[in-house]
């Protein structure tokens, strides 16, 4: 499938996660990486990516998950990953109301698991004050809590008829191409999605967009949505060192939205679990379709809003480092998303 026309999601920003260099921390991220606004991984070649692979001397502390919804009664775990030496830990708990930060008793390990979430702990912020002998170090994650089990659509087979499949490419004419296919067997287990990318420019990009064609979530029948959790497992088919990424994506009304600041490059040879976590109506960036109108919700999470089709998006952006053409590839499989409500 060769892609025709298309247009820039402006200031995209990929948190970049390194699978393949088994790396669990995000290593670098901002909008302002490749011509295109791309950033791209050829600093991997020369290790100078920021904040370096290897190369992190200041004291960090970086909880994971950043952000998650449980229901209520639900037990949630978060963990923090620091390079502080000899470290101590001390964990506070502030309400959404925006009131001081509590310690909590007890909480001083690496680990904090809250049981029993209640609506009181939704929106509240979890902090982690990290000290030791090279410095000291914060790390802040966020909390949702939704009274109502969460709505699940998911798809491991992929069949053609399933999904509704289109690529856009930058520029449009002569520029780079892709193909996707349903691969029967290879998967996590069994079939899977796989994507191959040709990039013969300098800048260029080029996303593949993955609609699937019933998981369509209808706020007026389900209610209005809180959140959104993406998983996928991917895997990295690419032997140029350009790696591919994936992004959530949402269609409602004609218009494709994409979780921009939550893509992640595939880049694991092995299968390997992404998730993005307690996504809002604010993570989606309006990419391409009809204008949204001056004060409407867009895209519109409310309960009278538009039904809305769930998807992924995944992709490649080339800018500098490596001489094109250049190709790369990854596949997709054990795709779920989760709606949640208030």
């Amino acid at each position: 499938m060769s892609t025709r026309g298309g247009r820039l999601v402006p200031g995209l920003a990929l948190h970049i996660l390194i699978g393949a260099m088994g790396l669990g921390a995000i290593v670098g991220s901002g909008g302002g990486g490749g011509a295109l606004g791309f950033p791209d991984l050829s600093c991997l070649n020369t290790n100078s990516c920021p904040g370096g692979i290897g190369n992190t001397t200041f004291p960090f502390a970086q909880i994971f998950p950043g952000r998650v919804t449980t229901q209520v009664g639900g037990t949630v775990s978060f963990t923090v990953a620091t390079n502080v030496e000899q470290a101590s830990y001390q964990w506070c708990r502030q309400p959404a109301s925006g009131a001081a930060c509590t310690p909590i008793a007890g909480a001083t390990q690496a680990t904090y698991t809250l049981t029993g979430a209640n609506l009181n702990d939704d929106g509240a912020t979890f902090s982690v004050a990290v000290n030791g002998s090279n410095g000291s170090a914060q790390g802040y994650c966020q909390l949702a809590v939704s009274s109502m089990p969460g709505v699940i659509y998911q798809d491991g087979d992929f069949l053609d008829t399933d999904w509704a499949v289109n690529a856009v490419a930058v520029p449009p004419q002569g520029g780079p191409t892709a193909s996707a296919t349903r691969a029967a067997s290879g998967g996590n287990p069994g079939a899977f999605r796989t994507a191959d990318f040709v990039l013969p420019l300098v800048p260029s990009s080029v996303r593949i967009f993955y609609g699937a064609r019933s998981a369509v979530y209808d706020p007026v029948t389900l209610g209005a949505v809180y959140r959104m959790d993406f998983a996928e497992d991917c895997i990295s088919r690419s032997s140029t060192g350009l790696l591919p990424y994936t992004a959530p994506l949402i269609e409602q009304s004609g218009r494709r939205f994409i979780a921009s600041t939550s893509a992640i490059y595939c880049g694991a040879t092995h299968w390997s679990t992404v998730r993005r976590s307690s996504l809002g109506a604010d993570d989606f960036e309006f990419f391409d379709g009809p204008a949204c109108a001056a004060g409407e919700p867009c895209p519109n999470f409310s309960a009278n809003g538009a039904p809305i089709r769930l998807g992924l998006v995944g992709g490649a952006t080339l800018s500098n480092g490596l001489p094109p053409p250049v190709q790369t590839a990854h596949g997709f499989d054990n795709w779920k998303v989760t709606v949640w409500r208030r």
